[in-house]
């Protein structure tokens, strides 16, 4: 059987991704920010899923780190996109016939990762990543409301890997 899902929540960035240290050569200053997408799934048996998705991922950027290299933090729109064009991904139920359903999941993605700055003094800004490979790992829980709805509830880890940084996490 498939399963559709919309996807959304919320991402909070990790390690060098986050850190808005100027002596860091790595720091992404990248704050919280929301996630959109859309998975499909199909049951291989009734506990294993196999699956794809789309996801588009922003944050926002500690104007702290633009005002230390030198930006005019008054006058700036700046955020990170971080695109999953296509991830593959294994999911596990461990209660396949309860009503709520625990499981993990992991699986590997294709993505990109844009920082933009719009409206600095003298133009906008953009750098883009070359399409690089990216993992992820998950654990959640859904909630059947009938037996075709379901609700959910996950905590997903995604890594991906650009070359000139060790990785963009959130």
């Amino acid at each position: 059987k498939f399963i559709v899902s919309a996807l959304g929540g919320v991402s909070i960035p990790l390690g060098d991704f986050a850190d808005s240290d100027s002596s860091n050569a790595e720091a992404g200053a990248a704050e919280t920010g929301y996630n959109l997408g859309v998975a499909i799934e199909y049951g291989v048996t009734d506990q294993i899923l196999i699956g794809g998705r789309f996801a588009y991922k922003r944050f926002g950027v500690d104007g702290n780190l633009l005002q230390a290299v030198g930006s005019d933090t008054l006058a700036y729109d700046a955020h990170w996109s971080i695109i999953e064009y296509f991830g593959v991904y294994c999911k596990y139920l461990m209660l396949p016939t309860s009503q709520t359903r625990p499981y993990l999941s992991a699986g590997g993605f294709i993505g990109t990762g844009e920082l933009t700055v719009d409206n600095v003094p003298t133009d906008s800004w953009s750098g883009r990543s070359d399409v690089s490979l990216g993992v992820s790992a998950a654990v959640g829980l859904i909630h059947m409301v009938s037996s075709r709805i379901g609700i959910g509830l996950e905590g997903r880890l995604s890594n991906l890997f650009l070359s000139g940084s060790d990785s963009f996490e959130d």
